[in-house]
Protein backbone atom coordinates (compact mmCIF):
# COMPACT_ATOMS: atom_id res chain seq x y z
CA UNK A 1 0.00 0.00 0.00
CA UNK A 2 1.14 3.51 -0.75
CA UNK A 3 0.29 6.13 1.89
CA UNK A 4 -0.62 9.77 1.68
CA UNK A 5 -1.31 11.95 4.72
CA UNK A 6 -2.40 15.62 4.44
CA UNK A 7 -3.76 17.46 7.51
CA UNK A 8 -6.07 20.46 6.82
CA UNK A 9 -8.27 22.54 9.11
CA UNK A 10 -11.25 24.88 8.82
CA UNK A 11 -12.57 27.54 11.15
CA UNK A 12 -15.51 26.44 13.30
CA UNK A 13 -17.34 29.66 12.42
CA UNK A 14 -17.54 28.58 8.76
CA UNK A 15 -20.12 25.93 9.64
CA UNK A 16 -23.77 26.98 10.02
CA UNK A 17 -24.10 24.74 13.08
CA UNK A 18 -20.87 25.94 14.74
CA UNK A 19 -22.77 26.84 17.91
CA UNK A 20 -23.69 23.19 18.36
CA UNK A 21 -20.11 21.93 18.12
CA UNK A 22 -19.05 20.86 21.61
CA UNK A 23 -15.76 21.30 23.44
CA UNK A 24 -14.66 17.89 22.11
CA UNK A 25 -16.08 16.32 18.97
CA UNK A 26 -14.69 13.27 17.14
CA UNK A 27 -15.84 11.74 13.89
CA UNK A 28 -14.70 9.45 11.10
CA UNK A 29 -15.39 9.06 7.39
CA UNK A 30 -14.29 6.16 5.19
CA UNK A 31 -14.38 6.79 1.44
CA UNK A 32 -13.47 4.33 -1.32
CA UNK A 33 -12.00 5.17 -4.72
CA UNK A 34 -10.65 3.59 -7.90
CA UNK A 35 -8.11 4.87 -10.41
CA UNK A 36 -9.65 4.10 -13.80
CA UNK A 37 -6.28 3.95 -15.59
CA UNK A 38 -4.44 1.56 -13.28
CA UNK A 39 -7.56 -0.04 -11.73
CA UNK A 40 -5.83 0.48 -8.40
CA UNK A 41 -8.14 0.75 -5.39
CA UNK A 42 -7.64 3.36 -2.72
CA UNK A 43 -9.50 4.72 0.28
CA UNK A 44 -9.51 7.77 2.52
CA UNK A 45 -9.63 7.29 6.28
CA UNK A 46 -10.67 10.74 7.50
CA UNK A 47 -10.68 11.58 11.20
CA UNK A 48 -12.40 14.84 12.18
CA UNK A 49 -11.52 16.58 15.45
CA UNK A 50 -12.80 19.73 17.16
CA UNK A 51 -11.12 20.24 20.55
CA UNK A 52 -11.43 23.40 22.64
CA UNK A 53 -9.04 22.17 25.35
CA UNK A 54 -6.59 19.54 24.00
CA UNK A 55 -4.70 19.21 27.27
CA UNK A 56 -7.78 18.58 29.41
CA UNK A 57 -9.41 16.32 26.78
CA UNK A 58 -6.30 14.31 25.91
CA UNK A 59 -7.23 11.09 27.74
CA UNK A 60 -10.84 11.12 26.59
CA UNK A 61 -9.81 11.78 22.99
CA UNK A 62 -7.23 8.97 23.10
CA UNK A 63 -9.83 6.45 24.33
CA UNK A 64 -12.38 7.34 21.66
CA UNK A 65 -10.16 8.20 18.70
CA UNK A 66 -11.58 6.47 15.57
CA UNK A 67 -8.12 5.75 14.13
CA UNK A 68 -4.83 5.59 16.02
CA UNK A 69 -2.91 6.50 12.84
CA UNK A 70 -5.15 9.20 11.33
CA UNK A 71 -5.11 11.51 14.32
CA UNK A 72 -3.82 15.02 15.01
CA UNK A 73 -0.68 15.77 16.98
CA UNK A 74 -0.83 17.77 20.23
CA UNK A 75 0.84 20.69 18.44
CA UNK A 76 -1.80 20.69 15.70
CA UNK A 77 -4.64 20.60 18.25
CA UNK A 78 -3.19 23.26 20.56
CA UNK A 79 -3.04 25.69 17.64
CA UNK A 80 -6.56 24.85 16.41
CA UNK A 81 -8.92 25.32 19.36
CA UNK A 82 -11.20 27.48 17.16
CA UNK A 83 -10.99 25.12 14.18
CA UNK A 84 -12.08 21.71 12.95
CA UNK A 85 -9.09 19.55 12.05
CA UNK A 86 -9.28 16.89 9.34
CA UNK A 87 -6.60 14.20 9.42
CA UNK A 88 -6.33 12.04 6.30
CA UNK A 89 -4.75 8.64 5.92
CA UNK A 90 -5.10 7.78 2.23
CA UNK A 91 -4.02 4.28 1.22
CA UNK A 92 -3.70 2.92 -2.30
CA UNK A 93 -2.79 -0.40 -3.90
CA UNK A 94 0.62 -1.08 -5.33
CA UNK A 95 0.83 -3.00 -8.59
CA UNK A 96 1.15 -6.58 -7.33
CA UNK A 97 2.34 -7.74 -10.77
CA UNK A 98 5.28 -5.35 -10.97
CA UNK A 99 8.26 -7.56 -11.96
CA UNK A 100 10.69 -5.16 -10.26
CA UNK A 101 9.23 -5.95 -6.83
CA UNK A 102 10.68 -9.00 -5.10
CA UNK A 103 11.54 -10.75 -1.84
CA UNK A 104 14.88 -12.61 -1.86
CA UNK A 105 17.11 -14.33 0.62
CA UNK A 106 20.07 -12.25 1.73
CA UNK A 107 23.11 -14.38 0.89
CA UNK A 108 25.65 -12.50 2.98
CA UNK A 109 23.91 -11.70 6.26
CA UNK A 110 24.76 -13.21 9.67
CA UNK A 111 21.85 -15.65 9.42
CA UNK A 112 22.12 -16.42 5.72
CA UNK A 113 21.05 -20.03 6.25
CA UNK A 114 17.72 -18.94 7.76
CA UNK A 115 15.36 -17.53 5.09
CA UNK A 116 12.74 -16.63 7.71
CA UNK A 117 14.86 -13.89 9.28
CA UNK A 118 17.37 -12.86 6.64
CA UNK A 119 15.65 -11.55 3.52
CA UNK A 120 15.69 -8.50 1.25
CA UNK A 121 12.54 -6.75 0.06
CA UNK A 122 12.53 -4.44 -2.97
CA UNK A 123 9.51 -2.30 -3.89
CA UNK A 124 9.78 0.03 -6.89
CA UNK A 125 7.09 2.43 -8.04
CA UNK A 126 5.99 1.95 -11.66
CA UNK A 127 3.67 3.94 -13.93
CA UNK A 128 0.54 2.22 -12.61
CA UNK A 129 1.51 3.05 -9.02
CA UNK A 130 2.18 6.68 -9.99
CA UNK A 131 -1.24 6.91 -11.65
CA UNK A 132 -2.98 5.57 -8.55
CA UNK A 133 -1.09 7.97 -6.33
CA UNK A 134 -1.93 10.98 -8.52
CA UNK A 135 -5.61 10.04 -8.45
CA UNK A 136 -5.44 9.73 -4.67
CA UNK A 137 -4.05 13.28 -4.51
CA UNK A 138 -6.76 14.69 -6.78
CA UNK A 139 -9.62 12.92 -5.02
CA UNK A 140 -8.45 13.84 -1.52
CA UNK A 141 -8.00 17.55 -2.24
CA UNK A 142 -11.36 17.63 -4.04
CA UNK A 143 -13.04 16.12 -0.99
CA UNK A 144 -11.36 18.55 1.41
CA UNK A 145 -11.76 21.72 -0.65
CA UNK A 146 -14.97 21.20 -2.64
CA UNK A 147 -17.11 19.05 -0.36
CA UNK A 148 -16.06 19.68 3.25
CA UNK A 149 -15.20 23.36 2.82
CA UNK A 150 -18.56 25.12 2.59
CA UNK A 151 -17.07 28.55 1.86
CA UNK A 152 -14.56 27.41 -0.74
CA UNK A 153 -10.97 26.16 -0.92
CA UNK A 154 -9.44 29.46 0.19
CA UNK A 155 -10.83 28.81 3.68
CA UNK A 156 -8.74 25.65 4.09
CA UNK A 157 -5.34 25.71 5.79
CA UNK A 158 -2.84 22.85 5.66
CA UNK A 159 -0.24 21.71 8.13
CA UNK A 160 3.31 22.18 6.83
CA UNK A 161 6.19 20.49 8.60
CA UNK A 162 9.23 22.69 9.24
CA UNK A 163 12.59 21.62 7.76
CA UNK A 164 13.76 20.36 11.15
CA UNK A 165 10.91 17.82 11.09
CA UNK A 166 9.94 18.55 14.71
CA UNK A 167 7.46 21.41 14.35
CA UNK A 168 5.06 22.81 11.80
CA UNK A 169 2.66 25.61 10.95
CA UNK A 170 -0.69 26.20 9.26
CA UNK A 171 -0.51 27.77 5.79
CA UNK A 172 -3.16 28.40 3.09
CA UNK A 173 -1.34 26.56 0.31
CA UNK A 174 -1.30 22.81 -0.21
CA UNK A 175 1.75 20.98 1.14
CA UNK A 176 4.18 19.48 -1.35
CA UNK A 177 3.92 15.83 -2.31
CA UNK A 178 7.26 15.24 -0.61
CA UNK A 179 5.70 16.26 2.72
CA UNK A 180 2.54 14.18 2.56
CA UNK A 181 3.54 11.07 0.61
CA UNK A 182 4.76 8.66 3.25
CA UNK A 183 7.79 6.45 2.36
CA UNK A 184 6.34 3.34 3.98
CA UNK A 185 4.34 0.20 3.25
CA UNK A 186 1.31 -1.23 5.04
CA UNK A 187 -0.98 -4.23 4.47
CA UNK A 188 1.91 -6.22 3.04
CA UNK A 189 1.43 -9.65 1.51
CA UNK A 190 3.08 -12.87 2.67
CA UNK A 191 4.74 -15.98 1.34
CA UNK A 192 2.50 -18.11 3.63
CA UNK A 193 -0.64 -17.70 1.54
CA UNK A 194 -3.61 -20.03 1.94
CA UNK A 195 -5.25 -22.06 -0.82
CA UNK A 196 -6.86 -25.33 -1.78
CA UNK A 197 -4.21 -26.33 -4.34
CA UNK A 198 -0.96 -28.07 -3.54
CA UNK A 199 1.17 -25.06 -4.49
CA UNK A 200 -0.37 -23.05 -1.60
CA UNK A 201 2.02 -23.15 1.40
CA UNK A 202 -0.96 -23.26 3.81
CA UNK A 203 -4.00 -25.48 3.32
CA UNK A 204 -7.62 -24.62 4.03
CA UNK A 205 -7.22 -26.24 7.44
CA UNK A 206 -4.72 -23.45 8.31
CA UNK A 207 -1.83 -25.91 8.53
CA UNK A 208 1.40 -25.50 6.54
CA UNK A 209 1.75 -28.32 4.03
CA UNK A 210 3.30 -31.41 5.59
CA UNK A 211 2.97 -30.19 9.20
CA UNK A 212 0.38 -31.62 11.59
CA UNK A 213 0.79 -29.57 14.77
CA UNK A 214 1.24 -25.96 13.53
CA UNK A 215 -1.52 -23.58 12.49
CA UNK A 216 -1.19 -20.22 10.75
CA UNK A 217 -3.80 -17.48 10.66
CA UNK A 218 -4.13 -13.72 10.35
CA UNK A 219 -2.62 -11.29 7.87
CA UNK A 220 -0.01 -13.74 6.57
CA UNK A 221 -2.59 -15.85 4.72
CA UNK A 222 -2.86 -13.77 1.55
CA UNK A 223 -0.10 -12.88 -0.93
CA UNK A 224 -1.47 -9.45 -1.87
CA UNK A 225 -3.75 -6.98 -0.15
CA UNK A 226 -6.18 -4.32 -1.25
CA UNK A 227 -6.34 -0.86 0.22
CA UNK A 228 -9.05 -1.79 2.70
CA UNK A 229 -8.07 -2.27 6.31
CA UNK A 230 -7.61 -6.04 6.86
CA UNK A 231 -8.31 -6.11 10.61
CA UNK A 232 -11.83 -7.55 10.46
CA UNK A 233 -10.76 -10.25 7.99
CA UNK A 234 -7.87 -11.16 10.29
CA UNK A 235 -10.25 -11.44 13.24
CA UNK A 236 -12.68 -13.58 11.21
CA UNK A 237 -9.89 -15.94 10.16
CA UNK A 238 -8.71 -16.32 13.75
CA UNK A 239 -12.25 -17.02 14.94
CA UNK A 240 -12.75 -19.55 12.15
CA UNK A 241 -9.58 -21.40 13.12
CA UNK A 242 -10.65 -21.38 16.78
CA UNK A 243 -14.02 -22.87 15.81
CA UNK A 244 -12.32 -25.60 13.78
CA UNK A 245 -9.91 -26.47 16.58
CA UNK A 246 -12.78 -26.55 19.08
CA UNK A 247 -14.79 -28.91 16.87
CA UNK A 248 -11.72 -31.06 16.34
CA UNK A 249 -11.13 -31.28 20.09
CA UNK A 250 -14.74 -32.31 20.69
CA UNK A 251 -14.45 -35.05 18.06
CA UNK A 252 -11.23 -36.26 19.64
CA UNK A 253 -12.95 -36.58 23.01
CA UNK A 254 -15.83 -38.53 21.45
CA UNK A 255 -13.50 -40.79 19.44
CA UNK A 256 -9.95 -40.65 20.88
CA UNK A 257 -8.79 -43.45 18.55
CA UNK A 258 -10.25 -42.06 15.34
CA UNK A 259 -8.02 -41.12 12.45
CA UNK A 260 -6.92 -37.53 11.88
CA UNK A 261 -9.09 -37.34 8.76
CA UNK A 262 -12.11 -38.57 10.73
CA UNK A 263 -11.54 -35.97 13.42
CA UNK A 264 -11.52 -33.01 11.00
CA UNK A 265 -14.86 -31.29 10.50
CA UNK A 266 -15.67 -30.72 6.80
CA UNK A 267 -15.92 -27.05 5.88
CA UNK A 268 -15.54 -24.62 3.02
CA UNK A 269 -14.08 -21.15 2.79
CA UNK A 270 -15.52 -18.27 0.81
Amino acid sequence: MIIYSPVPRRCRQDYPHHGEIGDLELGAIYLAGLDERSQGQFHVQLTVLADRDPQRNAQTAARHMPDVVATATPEQLRSSTDHVVFVCAVLGELDADNPDNWLHRHPDGPTAADPTSNVLLQVVQNDRDASTWDTMDTATFAMLEEVLSIKGPDRVEYWHVDPDGRHGRWLPQRPSTEQIRVPALVHEGSTMWIGEHEDAPVGLDYRPRGVDNVYVTGRSLWPRGGSWNPTMTMVALAQHLADLRTDEAKNRVRDPYGSLEQRHTPYTMS
